[in-house]
C-alpha cells in the first residue's frame, strides 16, 4: 500500500533553505520502491541575482563640467544589485536611484531627467538600453540636484555635448540577464571565451538605443529540480531529479504543484533511516538560495514489485 511523506520548513537543514531532511520513525527496507510527487506548494523566492550567481553589477558613465579641473570630463559609477529577485524594470530603478544618489541626473517639476535607462521590447525579445546626450544648459523647467550636479555646487552640465553610456562588464554573468554578451566576446558551450566589456557609444545623438543580442535571462533558473537521495533515475542528469517546479505566479506568490497521476521513481534497495530532499536551480544545477522557508511537499512511496 502506498505510503506518504509530509517534508515541510520543520525539516530545513543548513542554510538557504534548499536542503530538506526526513527522518523516518524508524529504519525502513525497501526492495521493489518508488518514490512520487503528490503536491508540493513553495513560494516563488529564490533570488534571480545575487553575489552567488556573479550577475549583480554594470557600470555607467556621466559627462560632466569639472570646475575644479576647469574642463569636461566624466565619472564612472558601478551599480552593485543587492541579492534579490528583479525585473527589468526594477533594475532601472536602480540605475535611476543611484544617479540620483550621486547627483547626476536633473531634477524637473513633475519628472526627473536621467541619461540613461533599461527597458522591455516585447516586439523584439530583448531588452533596451536607451542613452541620451547631456545638454550644455540647463533645460527649461529643469534645474540641478540641491546638492549641485555630481555633488559639487560649481560642477555642471558639459560645455560640449556628449553622451551617456552604459558599460556590461565581462567580469560577471550581468549580461545574460539582459541578453547583451560583452563586445567582441564569443561563446563556446555556453562560456564566454574572450572578456572585452559591452559600452554603448558616447557619440552625440540625441537618443541611442541598442537591442539585446541573445535572449534575455532574467531569472536564470528558471525551474526547481527535486533531487531526492538514494534514486536510481538513469535517464536524469544528476540521476537524483525527479520532479521540475516551474512558477506560474509572480514575484512572492505561492507555486502549487499537484501532477494529475503519480510518476514514480525507483529508490536504489537498501535500509534507509532518512530521505534527503535539495532544490537545485535548473539553470545551475546547484542548490538554490530560496528566501522564503515556507514549503510542503508531499511524497508518495510504493513498495512492491509493479514499480
Amino acid at each position: 500500500m502506498p505510503q506518504t511523506i509530509v517534508i515541510t520548513e520543520a525539516n530545513v537543514v543548513g542554510t538557504g533553505n534548499n536542503t530538506f531532511e526526513y527522518n523516518f520513525p524508524q529504519s525502513q527496507t525497501f526492495k521493489n520502491a518508488g518514490i512520487a510527487v503528490m503536491s508540493a506548494a513553495i513560494y516563488y523566492s529564490w533570488y534571480n541575482i545575487s553575489t552567488f550567481l556573479n550577475n549583480n553589477s554594470f557600470q555607467y558613465t556621466i559627462p560632466y563640467f569639472d570646475s575644479g579641473l576647469g574642463a569636461d570630463t566624466t565619472i564612472t559609477r558601478t551599480v552593485v544589485i543587492p541579492n534579490g529577485l528583479y525585473n527589468i524594470n526594477d533594475i532601472n530603478d536602480l540605475l535611476q536611484f543611484d544617479m540620483i544618489a550621486a547627483n547626476l541626473y536633473l531634477v524637473g517639476t513633475t519628472s526627473n531627467m536621467y541619461f540613461a535607462e533599461f527597458i522591455i521590447n516585447p516586439t523584439a525579445y530583448a531588452i533596451q538600453i536607451n542613452t541620451y546626450a547631456l545638454p550644455v544648459a540647463l533645460p527649461a523647467g529643469f534645474t540641478y540636484p540641491a546638492a549641485g550636479f555630481n555633488g559639487v555646487l560649481t560642477d555642471t552640465l558639459p560645455t560640449v555635448s556628449a553622451d551617456a553610456s552604459i558599460t556590461i562588464l565581462a567580469t560577471n554573468d550581468f549580461y545574460k540577464v539582459i541578453g547583451f554578451v560583452p563586445n567582441g566576446n564569443t561563446i563556446a558551450g555556453g562560456v564566454v571565451i574572450t572578456s572585452l566589456p559591452f559600452t554603448t557609444p558616447t557619440v552625440v545623438i540625441a537618443t541611442q538605443s541598442f537591442l539585446s543580442n541573445t535572449a534575455p535571462q532574467v531569472q536564470p533558473n528558471p525551474s526547481l529540480l527535486m533531487s531526492i537521495t538514494g534514486i536510481d533515475n538513469q535517464f536524469a542528469n544528476p540521476t537524483s531529479i525527479i520532479y521540475a517546479i516551474t512558477p506560474s505566479v509572480g514575484i512572492g506568490q505561492l507555486i502549487r504543484e499537484q501532477p494529475p497521476e503519480f510518476n514514480y521513481n525507483r529508490l536504489l534497495r537498501g535500509t534507509y533511516n532518512k530521505i534527503r530532499l535539495q532544490l537545485l536551480g535548473s539553470g545551475t544545477l546547484q542548490p538554490v538560495a530560496i528566501a522564503d522557508p515556507n514549503v510542503v511537499f508531499v511524497f508518495v512511496i510504493k513498495d512492491e514489485d509493479s514499480i
